[in-house]
């Protein structure tokens, strides 16, 4: 009965953690890094963290933004009349035309090296993914772990060995 509160209690704990830190990165944004575009700062197949608050962006800041309705990240070169001039840092020439204000989605923060790899293949075998977690579940619930009654658990106490003994 104490081990059930307990791993109530402890479950009730891990679930407010979560919920607070999920709550203070409420603008936290992660983008799946395709491309090699940006490969010296942020490795193909990352996942990018994007502070979608911080909107106002800076010559040499790295931003997301909208261009042709795909999501890009890349380093802003300068700002014009027209929007923002960018370029991926290993591209040789910068980028064609320029990003207005209202496309930028966010400024960079860091990455999680091939993170993305996963959750593209998660993405892409969606039934796969959701068999294994139902299988997952199925196993953990439906066939909790048994544990021996307490006439059992003294027997199993007593019948243990010794250190060092020997039954044939």
């Amino acid at each position: 009965m104490k081990t059930k509160v307990i791993h109530a209690f402890l479950w009730i704990l891990i679930c407010m953690v979560l919920g607070i830190t999920c709550y203070q990165c409420r603008d936290l944004r992660g983008y799946v890094i395709l491309s090699g575009s940006m490969e010296s700062v942020i490795p193909t197949g990352s996942v990018a963290v994007v502070d979608s608050s911080k909107r106002d962006v800076r010559p040499g800041n790295i931003a997301t933004f909208e261009r042709h309705g795909d999501l890009v990240t890349h380093r802003i070169l300068s700002k014009t009349e027209e929007g923002y001039q960018t370029k991926g840092d290993a591209n040789t020439d910068p980028d064609s035309g320029t990003i207005p204000a209202e496309n930028i989605r966010g400024t960079y923060l860091f990455c999680i090296p091939y993170l993305g790899y996963g959750f593209m293949w998660a993405k892409n075998h969606m039934f796969l993914t959701v068999g294994f977690l139902a299988l997952f579940m199925l196993l953990v619930f439906c066939f909790p772990e048994k544990r021996p009654e307490p006439k059992e658990r003294e027997q199993v106490k007593k019948t243990k060995r010794k250190k060092g003994e020997l039954r044939l």
